[in-house]
């Protein structure tokens, strides 16, 4: 997909408009709003997982709360910015851990009632990541998923850290937990339906 057959004033409200239906709600805006913005995007959808690539000048990125409210709570975005500079400005009140002006707290003062707690914010968050990574691969609904897909939806990329990070909070691999869960299914549902 491209722009570069438009009129250079048109290029750049079309990719604004694009990228902010694609990739999330946001403002963009050039680094050189007289001249042209020719851009261009490829996209693969992998079901739960979309890869895509885009090509465009240098830009600003900026996302408002009102876009944060209006973007998908479960989607997460990992960007790597090669060769064309971007700068990305995003408030975080909202989003993630819902900081700031909202709930009248630091980050400083959030890391701090957490290390009362025991646990830091990081070590807060992957555990509630393995949980959640934990109840799907005990759901018979996604039985058809991967186990990398689900690691994945929960923001774990690599295969052997996940395992590593699981095994190491369950005492079991992922896989085993499964196929644990999914031999237990039958005999649950005969019980279940004996007790009616």
């Amino acid at each position: 997909m491209s722009n570069e057959e438009l009129p250079a004033k048109e290029q750049l409200p079309f990719w604004a408009e694009l990228v902010s239906r694609e990739l999330a709600p946001l403002t963009l805006s050039s680094t050189n709003p007289a001249g042209g913005f020719p851009a261009s995007a490829s996209m693969l959808d992998l079901g739960s997982v979309r890869v895509a690539a885009f090509n465009s000048p240098p830009a600003y990125l900026r996302r408002t709360q009102a876009d944060i409210r209006r973007s998908d709570p479960s989607t997460y975005q990992l960007t790597f910015v090669s060769g064309t500079p971007l700068w990305i400005s995003q408030r975080r009140q909202g989003s993630g851990l819902v900081l700031g002006a909202h709930h009248h707290i630091s980050v400083r003062s959030l890391h701090t009632l957490f290390r009362r707690q025991g646990e830091t914010v990081a070590a807060s968050i992957r555990r509630r990541h393995l949980e959640c990574c934990h109840a799907d691969l005990t759901d018979p609904r996604l039985r058809l998923r991967s186990i990398g897909a689900i690691a994945a939806r929960w923001g774990i990329l690599r295969p052997a850290d996940f395992s590593r990070a699981f095994r190491a909070a369950y005492g079991v691999a992922p896989r085993e937990l499964r196929q644990a869960a999914l031999r237990a299914l039958p005999d649950a549902r005969r019980a279940a339906s004996s007790d009616k």
